[in-house]
């Protein structure tokens, strides 16, 4: 049976909220432990009964450890006694010793700390017990109590050499990079206890492409004094235990013991600071990808948001993607409304293009109610377990923006996961999702009105339809009764006729040219200058008239609408100028130009020239310059009228390139 040993414990003033009686006796079944408050205590306590040991605070109240230890070694010289001191330093062990006690410990930091202790009580009750009768007692004034010391003045220069350092992991090696100490930081960052690495290499920590450059440099360093790192701060990867690597940051300082360098790290785990760096690059490269895909103009609006939808997904790293398109209900209300996916990415069956569902059963109910984005790392977490979006799409995770075009709300461009994320979303990847919400409103505004306009020149053809029906088949048969007239009598009256049928044939071309002109381009293409401008010439009635070309440039235009624009420049000169005209097209600095060699125009008819109806011709229609000046405008050009070099008119079309 284990013999139980009596302790006294004379407590110190800082003992009293950590109990450390009943600690101690909860780590050693075999101590009994009794406290008292002071040093009179303990003498009284002794005086009355009998202990196997002392135990006693350096902090007893009223007095000294060590002169309690003196009290009790003048009547109990035989007794062990246990000192505990707050500090574990040469000062404090050289006290000790010169006083004879038994043992001494640091003081436990906790209930959880007090093994050691435990330990150096047993050990020395079982010496006492061990000892034969009238040897004098053991005492740390002895040998094994010297190297004790030693340790002690080793221990305390490793700790100077990290004086004013902020500190996380420490890590002490030896010349042969052998760890001679390790805190409890370590285990969070490498996952070996101190215990595991002390007396190991540091190459147990280190990944082996460095363990050769360490060796040398640290010979170099001891043969030379050389450094070949920054000893402030440097960063390089460590070793888990696992076998990961984790991004270190460490501080390096060096002391020397008995001769032997020791070196001392500082170490930090930067993992948090790469990742925020990594996601910055992220970031940065996607905005550069995000512009090049809204720049390009080869691609169409469906290409840009399918790829946008990919791009969010992988930078997000969400499953889904989607657009979606919100009608109100028949009664204008957006509760009895409805979302349909416009263009989507990702296998969720319920978020393809063309699915639709009520928006009461849609996470973007919300995003449409929301200030700014919806935003969802854990929807579960955030309390949508119950809520009919959750139980019909089942997204864990969700982030969403408002879709607005001409100030009307139009939908959501949002992007899901089936799963929670493990962590919320960043400011920079709400900031992704922001921008992409803006430019898809942006782009529909542009569509918008695109659309708008081709129902505008979807009324022109209308309109350009019923005039040539309701006015040309009258004609017709105004013509055909013409020759049938002319048959039956031969009168000059009948020529007057033919010349206004012409003239009313003439208008209403003009006219519907007119018409059509107005129209606004939305496609154009590279058409050359010099070219057109000969196939336009192939098709007026020229003569004697000359056409030269000075230059070339490319344009963009829509091809007919040009040719249309010469062939009225053509025919208008030879009109006003007459057959023999010499008419030049050539280039200018952002444009073209349009000359002829007649008389040119007064400048103070320059300003009605392109009017509707304004002709100086007898048997001109008044609508030719009309006509160029619709064609410029639908182009998003600019005319002007000067003179040219021999005096005639000449124009001037700005196309800005």
């Amino acid at each position: 049976m284990v013999e139980t040993i009596r302790v006294l414990l004379v407590a110190g003033s800082v003992d009293a909220e950590t109990a450390p009686a009943t600690a101690l006796e909860r780590v050693a079944d075999r101590l009994a432990v009794e406290s008292v408050p002071d040093a009179d205590a303990g003498v009284d306590a002794l005086a009355a009964s009998g202990y196997h040991c002392v135990v006693a605070s350096d902090d007893i109240p009223d007095t000294t450890g060590i002169e309690f230890f003196e009290a009790v070694r003048a009547d109990h010289p035989d007794l062990p006694f246990v000192l505990i001191t707050d500090v574990d330093s040469p000062a404090a062990a050289s006290e000790a010793i010169s006083a004879g006690v038994t043992d001494y410990v640091r003081r436990p930091d906790g209930p959880d700390a007090y093994s050691e202790l435990a330990t150096r009580i047993v050990t020395a009750v079982e010496q006492r017990r061990q000892r034969p009768a009238g040897d004098p007692p053991p005492s740390l004034s002895t040998a094994a109590g010297g190297a004790r010391l030693a340790e002690l003045e080793r221990t305390e220069a490793r700790f100077e050499a990290l004086t004013g350092q902020t500190t996380l992991g420490v890590l002490t090696i030896d010349e042969d990079s052998i760890i001679q100490y390790a805190n409890d930081a370590i285990t969070e960052l490498s996952g070996y206890t101190p215990g595991e690495l002390v007396g190991e290499s540091l190459h147990t920590i280190m990944p082996e492409r460095f363990h050769d450059e360490h060796t040398a440099a640290i010979s170099r360093y001891l043969e030379a004094g050389q450094r070949q790192l920054d000893w402030d701060w440097i960063e390089l990867p460590g070793r888990h235990r696992d076998g990961t690597e984790i991004p270190l940051g460490i501080s390096f300082g060096e002391t020397t013991i008995d001769g032997d360098h020791r070196f001392t790290g500082i170490v930090r785990d930067i993992s948090e600071r790469k990742e925020q760096e990594r996601q910055r690059e992220a970031t940065v490269d996607l905005l550069q990808e995000l512009y090049e895909i809204t720049a390009d103009t080869d691609r169409s609006f469906e290409q840009k948001v399918t790829r946008l939808l990919e791009l969010g997904c992988e930078h997000l790293d969400l499953a889904y993607g989607f657009l979606s398109q919100i009608k109100p209900g028949s009664n204008g209300d957006l509760e009895s409304g409805t979302q349909r996916i416009v263009y989507a990415h990702g296998d969720h069956a319920l978020l393809q293009p063309g699915e639709t569902c009520p928006l009461s059963e849609a996470y973007c109910r919300k995003t449409i109610q929301a200030d700014d984005l919806l935003v969802i790392a854990d929807a579960v977490e955030a309390g949508w377990e119950s809520d009919p979006a959750y139980e019909v799409f089942e997204l864990g995770s969700y982030v969403g923006g408002k879709v607005v075009a001409n100030g009307e709300l139009y939908g959501t461009f949002c992007f899901a996961s089936s799963e929670p994320r493990e962590q919320p979303f960043t400011d920079a990847e709400q900031t992704i999702v922001r921008l992409m919400s803006k430019w898809v409103g942006y782009e529909l505004e542009h569509g918008l009105v695109t659309t708008e306009l081709e129902r505008q020149n979807e009324r022109v053809d209308e309109f350009a339809s019923v005039l040539a029906h309701d006015l040309r088949n009258p004609l017709n048969v105004a013509v055909g009764r013409l020759d049938l007239l002319r048959t039956e009598c031969n009168s000059d009256q009948l020529d007057d006729v033919a010349d206004a049928l012409d003239r009313m044939d003439a208008l209403i071309d003009d006219v519907l040219t007119l018409a059509q002109g107005g129209q606004t381009v939305t496609e154009t293409g590279a058409v050359e200058l010099s070219t057109i401008a000969a196939e336009s010439w192939e098709t007026v009635k020229t003569e004697g008239a000359t056409l030269r070309t000075e230059g070339n440039v490319t344009l963009q235009a829509e091809r007919s609408r040009l040719r249309q624009l010469l062939e009225n420049f053509f025919r208008n000169s030879i009109d006003h100028v007459g057959e023999d005209v010499t008419i030049t097209v050539g280039d200018v600095e952002n444009g073209f130009f349009v000359a002829d060699d007649g008389p040119g125009i007064p400048e103070e008819e320059r300003a009605d020239v392109f009017e509707s109806g304004f002709t100086t011709a007898e048997d001109g229609t008044g609508f030719g310059l009309a006509i160029v000046r619709e064609i410029v405008q639908a182009h998003d050009w600019t005319i002007t009228v000067t003179e040219s070099e021999s005096g005639g008119a000449r124009f001037e079309i700005m196309t800005g390139a």
